[in-house]
């Protein structure tokens, strides 16, 4: 069933190999080492309160690899009819996924190709890669929402992203008299994660036809830490086409910039102000220790 999925979106000549393992780490540190092994910085399927279960990758010969996570099938005997069909839907979605990610390789679409041509403040461009990356997760999981829904959805599961945010939050603020680098930097690893964990809902939303209205039930902080950020990005990531549908570097480029731009309001809106300077220095202020 996978690989038919692939066959669906992808051209003939593209080679695709599927390692379906227990340890995504490992596997793909196996494979690039240099990225994902010991010299490189590691990976870890930690994603907020998310977990990674599928990553694409490039061989050096131009050939892809898509390395996906078995452990949580193997671990999860299915009881019921019930239970093997939401196994089968997860499998379905994530094969209708990550062929999204190489054909935005294909078409130089990939935010990696427009990220670094960003213009704009230093604090803007801070985020380009962080910004850049959740509009990449919007535009292949819109196109594999069309296909068929992840389970659980992102709406159901929006208050653990909420809670993993601002319990991230109050341990970044335990650090901003000692060590006020570690405190800003996790703060951002935390609003990175948060705005990914957004652009997961909108496409739910933007496959759906819905309009950006608060989920429900109302997830617990959604007032406090999301409020009127929630419409503004939906509006922002649903502009852009899903992955295996044309879109032009220049029109992305306007989206993740006016995105980052939005994104450090947020976060000046919950009690963070964050500015890079001409010299790449970074700053933080606090308005609150406590979320």
């Amino acid at each position: 069933m996978v690989l038919a999925v692939f066959d669906e979106y992808l051209p003939d000549d593209v080679v695709v190999r599927i390692r379906i393992t227990a340890s995504m780490a490992a596997t793909l540190a196996n494979l690039q080492p240099d990225l994902y092994g010991r010299e490189g910085p590691g990976y870890t399927t930690t994603r907020g309160a998310n977990i990674a279960q599928a990553k694409t990758v490039l061989a050096s010969d131009g050939t892809w690899d898509v390395v996906i996570d078995w452990e949580r099938f193997l671990n999860e005997s299915p009881e019921s009819q019930a239970e093997v069909d939401d196994q089968t839907q997860i499998l379905e979605h994530l094969a209708a996924h990550e062929p999204q990610h190489i054909l935005m390789h294909l078409t130089s679409t990939d935010s990696s190709d427009y990220v670094d041509s960003l213009t704009g403040s230093p604090t803007v461009r801070a985020w380009r890669h962080y910004v850049g990356e959740a509009i990449d997760e919007f535009r292949c999981e819109l196109a594999a929402n069309r296909r068929v829904t992840m389970t659980p959805t992102h709406e159901s599961t929006a208050s653990d992203d909420i809670e993993h945010f601002r319990r991230a939050l109050n341990e970044s603020a335990a650090h901003i008299d000692d060590n006020p680098r570690r405190a800003a930097m996790q703060a951002l690893g935390a609003a990175k994660e948060m705005v990914k964990a957004l652009g997961y809902l909108a496409a739910e939303y933007a496959a759906g036809g819905r309009e950006p209205l608060p989920p429900s039930p109302l997830p617990t902080g959604w007032d406090e830490y999301i409020g009127q950020f929630w419409p503004d990005i939906f509006e922002l990531f649903a502009s852009v086409p899903a992955a295996n549908e044309s879109a032009s570097v220049e029109f992305l480029t306007t989206v993740l910039q006016a995105t980052c731009k939005r994104v450090i309001t947020w976060l000046t809106e919950i009690g963070i102000r964050y500015e890079k300077d001409e010299n790449l220095n970074d700053y933080c202020w606090w308005d609150r220790r406590e979320f």
